[in-house]
């Protein structure tokens, strides 16, 4: 099970987060997609991601 935490910055328009196991462990090369826009990344070493350019209103995030 993933937990994913992210917050939108509507300035920026951009999504940052942090995807961890159930047991609080940073997951790392856990990809990351905006189907809107099909921006795509995946998390670092600490569990950490940036998508920059987001489209304004809702969006559909995917993590896998």
């Amino acid at each position: 099970m993933l937990l994913m935490v992210a917050s939108l910055s509507y300035t920026q328009n951009s999504l940052t987060g942090k995807i961890t196991s159930t047991n609080n462990t940073p997951l790392q090369n856990v990809a990351v997609h905006i189907i809107e826009n099909n921006a795509y990344t995946e998390t670092d070493s600490n569990g950490l991601y940036t998508i920059t350019n987001i489209p304004k209103g809702n969006i559909t995030v995917v993590v896998y």
